[in-house]
């Protein structure tokens, strides 16, 4: 299972974060890792602890769109989608083409 809910989260809460098929994360300030869900550890090929320990771009290329989608979130307060982006890391032995979903929390 991900890294524990913050305490304001209720299990059920929870339960769902951990119930969605695609990764899932939530990045605090300086974009700190802060909570992932089991899909996210299968897909970065690393546990919630490890990954705990990481900033997202600790994962992702600097080139990466996931990263300026992040920045214009945090810029906009708005939902930013990229579409067939490539996301590729020697952790994960290549790219995977996704699409990113960004939001606010």
């Amino acid at each position: 299972m991900g890294l524990p809910a913050p305490s304001s989260s209720s299990p059920e809460a929870r339960l769902l974060i951990e119930a969605l098929p695609n990764p899932y994360l939530v990045l605090g300030q300086g974009d700190q890792i802060v909570l992932v869900n089991a899909a996210a550890e299968d897909f970065f090929q690393a546990s919630a602890a490890v990954l705990a320990r990481m900033k997202f771009q600790d994962l992702v290329p600097f080139s990466s769109p996931a990263l300026s989608s992040v920045r214009q979130v945090r810029d906009t307060a708005g939902v930013v989608n990229e579409y067939a982006i490539a996301m590729g890391t020697p952790r994960l032995g290549g790219e995977r083409i996704v699409d990113l979903q960004t939001a606010p929390v």
